[in-house]
């Protein structure tokens, strides 16, 4: 399955709960070359129950509180050349988050992360739980007034 070259916009009237796109089970999906923005969702991009899954070349411009959530992460998972724009992000956000069901483990190799951050808050770059083993962060960047304050 292939997302490419998408533009994905919420409106202000959309749900407060709708994600600017959602993978529900999402098995050898490419999402390359997306672009979010508009409204102001907690999550931009959900994917879930992800193996063999790979983002590239992705620009997430508005989320409350996580960027990319890979949930139920099931095997390996790559992001590369992902673009983040924080202004609306609160306090505590993460850019990525992944978690995996507590028997699995999955490897995530994150590549060129870039996070654009003017707001005085607290973010992570990437978040995760116990299980996910190991993730590998090759060269992430931050810029902007508080880019001290992303870990």
């Amino acid at each position: 399955m292939l997302v490419c070259d998408c533009i994905a916009h919420l409106g202000e009237t959309t749900a407060l709960d709708a994600a600017h796109l959602e993978l529900r089970s999402a098995g050898g999906w490419k999402i390359l070359g997306l672009h979010c923005y508009g409204g102001a969702p907690p999550t931009s991009v959900a994917v879930k129950n992800a193996f063999c899954t790979t983002l590239v070349d992705c620009y997430i411009e508005s989320f409350r509180n996580t960027g990319i959530l890979m949930e139920s992460v099931l095997s390996n998972i790559a992001i590369r050349n992902v673009h983040f724009i924080t202004g609306q992000a609160e306090d505590g956000a993460a850019m990525v988050e992944m978690s995996t069901p507590s028997q699995d483990e999955a490897m995530a190799f994150a590549e060129d992360l870039f996070c654009q951050h003017d707001m005085p808050r607290r973010l992570s770059m990437i978040r995760s739980n116990d299980q996910l083993h190991p993730i590998v962060l090759n060269r992430w960047h931050s810029s902007g007034s508080y880019r001290h304050l992303v870990s």
